[in-house]
């Protein structure tokens, strides 16, 4: 039997593993561009993306029914978000720094603004075109030279709000993060705060907070004294991921561990290693694009790729995959051949 490798990103399921089904690979094309990427995929199967011709990038929607459409964003877009409404979050970059954006298929492009500084960053955002992530606040820090204060913020109705930080005593150089937040308004992320010892300022581990009724809180007031808390997005039962290291010179290393807390029940579940991209989704499976390359040899008669139970068939001259987003249904990826070429594709389930 004549016999070919691909080298394919795993997929990991921390907490919910699919049953072994088998999916094929649709290509989103080119438009005889060098390459296209794809961003995120929404509950609908649209699918945002962007194609590089002549070393300046143009976006794109698809979706199965339309087809391939071309709409206007800044060639230094980078699209986060995508909703079930069609609209999209995310960042872009001007000679000032880096900008948050919205955009909507009726409104167009709008500018998020900032808290007084320069550069915005796009975590999340909500069915209702909420948006969060956090912004410089144009107040200098005091625990790195010549460089702002980063708040937490909610943008709504054009308007961007300061959620301000855990410490209820701030001092300059306290920093807050939103991460994300669902379709009750429940938003997520962590907070530092800047302490002095001896005459000289420190930074404490970040903690991970909830912000509802108009009041930041902490999310859990028992965690482990010493520990950094990244958080996950949260997903409309309350479910969010809690991911902790010791220090930030432990990034990704065995220090690390992932747990996921229910709200509703207050149960963890431990789920391994430290995974950046993790997402929980409202069935609370989780989606972690984990990339993992290896060979996997599979023969001309079936053509078929194994990705943790998950079987991509008909590979053709496809030679790698890194899963880019997951619809409950769909995942989209970006996909390399034979020619060296990398191009946006969906997989879909096999009928």
């Amino acid at each position: 039997m004549c016999c070919k490798t691909i080298y394919v990103s795993m997929l990991l399921f921390a907490v919910q593993l699919f049953a072994a089904t088998e999916y094929n690979i649709v290509d989103l094309g080119t438009l005889t561009a060098d390459e296209s990427s794809v961003y995120a995929i929404n509950g609908n199967g649209k699918i945002i993306g962007s194609y590089l011709l002549n070393n300046e990038r143009f976006f794109f929607e698809w979706d199965e029914t339309n087809g391939l459409s071309v709409f206007d964003l800044p060639s230094s877009a980078v699209p986060k978000v995508l909703n079930d409404n069609g609209q999209i979050a995310g960042e872009y970059l001007t000679s000032g720094g880096v900008c948050g954006f919205f955009w909507d298929p009726q409104a167009g492009f709008t500018d998020l603004g900032s808290l007084g500084g320069q550069n915005t960053w796009v975590a999340g955002m909500n069915s209702l075109g909420q948006i969060v992530g956090a912004s410089e606040t144009g107040n200098l820090s005091n625990i790195r030279d010549n460089t702002n204060e980063i708040h937490a913020f909610i943008w709504q109705e054009e308007i961007m709000k300061d959620l301000g930080v855990l410490n209820k005593n701030s001092q300059r150089g306290d920093e807050s993060r939103a991460t994300g937040i669902n379709d009750q308004g429940e938003i997520v992320g962590c907070s530092n705060y800047a302490l002095m010892h001896k005459g000289k300022w420190f930074v404490s581990p970040m903690k991970p907070f909830i912000y509802v009724d108009n009041e930041m809180k902490e999310l859990l007031s028992d965690l482990e004294v010493g520990r950094n808390y990244f958080v996950s997005n949260i997903n409309n039962d309350g479910d969010v991921i809690l991911l902790s290291y010791m220090d930030p010179s432990c990034y990704l290393s065995a220090q690390q561990s992932s747990v996921m807390f229910n709200k509703g029940t207050s149960v963890f579940k431990d789920i391994g290693g430290f995974w950046h991209s993790i997402r929980i989704l409202d069935d609370a499976s989780v989606f972690l694009p984990y990339i993992q390359f290896g060979s996997v040899s599979y023969g001309t008669k079936n053509n078929v790729v194994s990705m943790s139970g998950i079987n991509v068939v008909d590979v053709g001259d496809w030679i790698s995959l890194q899963l880019v987003d997951y619809n409950n249904n769909w995942f989209i990826a970006h996909a390399r051949n034979v020619y060296g070429e990398t191009h946006g594709v969906v997989l879909m389930p096999n009928k």
